[in-house]
């Protein structure tokens, strides 16, 4: 009789669990978990999390094929004794959230792991039955939950999740905040195009975070980068529909952490409403974003495929408009395809911190049959190779010495509203061998402009330049029909170099007005010829 009973307790244990090759697996079948779709497995799940963390092995949570009803679920590490030995998810079925949305719309998360370390998620179709949720949003009902993020993971090191398939959540899909050195790679995420705040992937105060082969269709950003991020790589990715791949909304608290370091590579956008975008609240922070590359890009019909958006206020709940974050160093690099809309090159910065080291390598976009615009509100930068639509900024030149030039370059049919600057060339007010030679400002309009025609060889802020006598040769630039109206009474201004004067500026009928009382021109060592109109009266 012993002997039976010492039996039937062996077989319920492994039933239970089994061992092989150092991993201690737990069927969540065994520990309760019904495959029907119907019946509340959440228990099982967690009772499973248990024994893992309790395990002195390696373990793995299995989830056999069939569909399994989960509420909200929260597996926690900070008392996990197999911290380090790793616990794997290996999901062969589907979790589906409740079909009521209030019953987990308020959690924050359905699937939650916080303070873990070493786990993996290979596999599955996680189910956030969102629709309903959508729908109540979209009645303007006041009554509607704010939803749960389907797969979240807070204050954690080193997970995996490979394989992973994201249907109609609730709200984000796949959350990473505050984590460190994590690897999705696989990742599907589905949803309709017109689901909100359904954003695929959301990285947030996390480094060492890469996103590889992923495919994302959804309502809102396909990746979302939220302030405090750093060391990000994005690669092979596929978005749309969706709003494309972010970095922000930042800047909207004072003593914001900033983003740096991050690449995403190897993408195609199809008929987003976005394609790379930085965007920034209009007020007052310490943000920053530094050192980002974007390369080997294809657009599909993307509605703004290059954007900088500085000025994002909805609601009117921006002090000031100006936005506080810094965007420095910034590569789009072999960006190709087509625009849905004209202007294809959007870089509207902050005024009071305009953007620095742009840089424009080989990018060629279209509109339809005609050529895309770019459009520059304080962006400061450099161009190489094809660019279409042509560059709408030139300079800082000539901080190094040996540094190359910039040549043949043409601005065409811009329209400039109350900006800081027009059509401007800046170069250092230092030695350089570096040029400019053969720009062409076609067929532009100038609405409220500070400087509506400016070239600046004097440029030396803090005092960094030995000489202020910049090396910078200037030669060829030609000013053709701009007219509008200038904010400031001298309109023309031409600062060139006392080394180096400029050369063959050619000014063609040019009609720009301040107010009700005529501009003004300033040229100094600038040599040049007039034709056409010339208002203010040519300086050369």
């Amino acid at each position: 009789m012993e002997y039976v009973a010492m039996t039937l307790l062996l077989i319920t244990f492994l039933m239970h669990q089994s061992v092989a090759n150092g991993v201690t697996t737990y069927n969540v079948v065994n520990l309760g978990a019904k495959p029907d779709g119907k019946t509340d497995s959440t228990k099982a799940f967690l009772s499973a999390w248990a024994s893992a963390c309790a395990s002195g092995n390696p373990a793995t949570i299995y989830v056999p094929p069939g569909t399994y009803l989960m509420g909200e679920a929260y597996f926690h590490g900070e008392h996990c004794s197999n911290t380090g030995k790793g616990i794997t998810f290996r999901i062969d079925g589907t979790l589906v959230a409740p079909s009521d949305y209030r019953d987990v719309g308020n959690a924050g998360s359905w699937i939650k792991f916080e303070k873990v370390s070493g786990v993996s998620i290979y596999g599955g179709v996680l189910d956030g039955r969102g629709s309903a949720l959508w729908a109540c949003k979209a009645s303007s009902s006041n009554n509607c939950p704010i939803g749960a993020t389907t797969l979240a993971f807070y204050n954690s090191n080193n997970i995996v999740v490979n394989g992973v398939t994201s249907v109609n959540s609730q709200k984000f899909h796949i959350v990473i905040n505050r984590c460190q050195n994590v690897m999705l790679q696989g990742t599907k995420v589905s949803a309709s195009g017109k689901s909100p705040n359904t954003d695929g992937i959301h990285i947030q105060m996390s480094s060492g975070v890469t996103v590889l082969n992923s495919r994302i269709a959804t309502g809102d950003d396909c990746i979302s980068i939220g302030p405090g991020s750093s060391n990000l790589w994005i690669e092979n990715v596929a978005c749309g529909p969706g709003h494309g791949i972010s970095i922000g909304s930042l800047g909207w608290e004072l003593q914001e952490p900033g983003v740096k370091n991050v690449t995403v590579k190897t993408v195609t956008f199809t008929s987003t409403s976005n394609g790379v975008r930085i965007k920034t609240w209009g007020r007052p922070s310490k943000g920053f974003v530094d050192g980002v590359v974007f390369q080997h890009i294809v657009m599909v019909n993307v509605q703004n495929p290059i954007l900088i958006d500085q000025n994002y206020c909805p609601h009117n709940s921006c002090p000031t408009q100006n936005s506080g974050v810094k965007i420095n160093d910034v590569t789009y690099q072999d960006i190709h395809g087509t625009s849905a809309t004209k202007v294809a090159v959007r870089l509207s910065c902050s005024k009071k911190n305009p953007c620095s080291e742009i840089k424009l390598e080989d990018v060629n976009l279209s509109y339809g049959h005609s050529p895309a615009e770019a459009s520059c509100v304080n962006a400061e930068g450099t161009t190489s190779g094809v660019i279409v639509p042509t560059s709408c900024f030139i300079g800082s030149l000539g901080w190094e010495l040996q540094e190359p030039g910039v040549k043949n370059v043409t601005v065409k049919t811009v329209t400039f509203t109350s900006t800081s600057n027009g059509v401007r060339i800046k170069t250092w007010g230092r030695p350089s061998k570096a040029f400019v030679d053969g720009v062409v400002f076609q067929h532009i309009v100038m609405l409220n402009v500070q400087n509506p025609i400016l070239i600046d060889q004097n440029y030396c802020p803090h005092n960094s330049c030995p000489t202020q006598n910049s090396g910078v040769k200037i030669n060829d630039v030609t000013y053709q029909d701009i007219h509008g109206t200038s904010a400031t009474k001298v309109a023309v201004r031409l600062s060139c170099s006392k080394k180096n004067p400029c050369s063959e500026i050619k000014l063609e009928d040019v009609n720009l007005s301040y107010g009700h009382s005529p501009a003004e021109a300033s040229c100094v060592n600038a040599e040049g010829t007039t034709s056409g109109v010339i208002v203010p009266s040519s300086c050369l």
